[in-house]
């Protein structure tokens, strides 16, 4: 009995987005941010206009990802690749959102107190 109880516990603490993040895996990153479930958690974490931008800097995309506790999504603008790029990462174990977007105006980051997972970090330093 114990034994269910803990693991009751720990999948209710476990936010739902995190419990399915995974399944993102091999799908384009226009997937998951056109999710109402997780625009919302976007936009909590970038506002309205930062989750515009990342929307915009992701039309040219490669299938998400898992890099290691993070599943990872990423693209650019068109015809602006290598220039205009952006990217988010989603951790599998708290559903944490970080997001970077990179243009002519400079490298922007959303979400803090968290290790960026390589595949995102290299979008910045590009």
């Amino acid at each position: 009995m114990r034994f269910v109880v803990f693991v009751l516990a720990f999948v209710l603490a476990t936010p739902v987005l995190a419990q399915d993040v995974t399944k993102w895996v091999g799908r384009e990153p226009d997937e998951i941010i056109a999710d109402a479930r997780w625009q919302a958690q976007f936009i909590a974490v970038m506002g309205k206009a930062g989750f515009k931008r990342l929307q915009d800097d992701l039309v040219i995309e490669e299938p998400m990802t898992r890099d290691g506790d993070w599943v990872v999504g990423t693209g650019c603008a068109p015809h602006q690749c290598g220039d205009v790029m952006g990217g988010f990462a989603i951790s599998v174990k708290t559903g944490k959102i970080l997001a970077v977007v990179r243009d002519a105006g400079g490298v922007k980051h959303w979400g803090s107190g968290a290790q960026e997972p390589p595949s995102l970090a290299a979008i910045a330093q590009q």
